[in-house]
C-alpha cells in the first residue's frame, strides 16, 4: 500500500514509485474519482474527469463510497466513466483559470478523446476558439495554458 497520497497519481501510479499495482491507488479515490488526500473531507481533488461533475445527486451519494469498494469503479476508470457519464456528447464542464472552456471526456461523435486529438496542454481548436478537454490520460484536464504544440509525427 502507498505510504502517502503524494506518492502516486491515484489514477495511474508510476511503476517506479512506491505503488506498482493500480488497484492499490484506488483506495485514495471515491467513486466520483476524486480524492481527499491532503485536506480530509473538506476538499475533493479531481485528478481526472468525474462521472459526478454534471450529476449532483450522484455526487452526494458517491463521495461516500471508496472506488475500491464500488464494483463498477473498481473494474477500471475508463470503463466506469464511459458507463456512468450522463451524456456522450461534447459538453462543457468548467472554465479554466485562463477563461477558456473545459469540455467533458466525449467528442461530438460520442467517442472518448484520444491523445492525437489534443495538444500538449490537453486542448484543441473548435473552429476559431481554443478550449481544453477532459481525457482519460495524463494530464487529464488542463496540462498548461495553451494553445500548445501538437506533436509532429514523421
Amino acid at each position: 500500500m502507498a505510504s502517502s497520497y503524494f506518492d502516486v497519481d491515484p489514477a495511474y501510479p508510476k511503476i517506479y514509485d512506491t505503488v506498482t499495482n493500480p488497484n492499490e491507488a484506488k483506495i485514495f479515490m471515491d467513486s466520483c474519482l476524486t480524492s481527499l488526500g491532503l485536506y480530509g473531507d473538506r476538499l475533493h481533488h479531481y485528478t481526472m474527469v468525474s462521472p459526478c461533475i454534471l450529476d449532483q445527486t450522484r455526487k452526494a451519494l458517491n463521495r461516500q463510497i471508496a472506488c475500491s469498494s464500488d464494483a463498477e469503479c473498481n473494474k477500471g476508470f475508463k470503463e466506469f466513466v464511459q458507463k456512468s457519464w450522463p451524456t456522450k456528447a461534447l459538453t462543457p464542464v468548467g472554465v479554466a483559470l485562463d477563461g477558456r472552456v473545459i469540455y467533458g471526456p466525449f467528442d461530438s461523435t460520442g467517442k472518448l478523446w484520444q491523445p492525437c486529438d489534443v495538444d500538449v496542454c490537453n486542448g484543441r481548436y473548435f473552429g476559431n476558439e481554443y478550449a481544453y478537454v477532459a481525457t482519460m490520460f495524463h494530464p487529464y484536464t488542463v496540462g498548461c495554458f495553451g494553445p500548445g504544440n501538437y506533436p509532429h509525427l514523421t
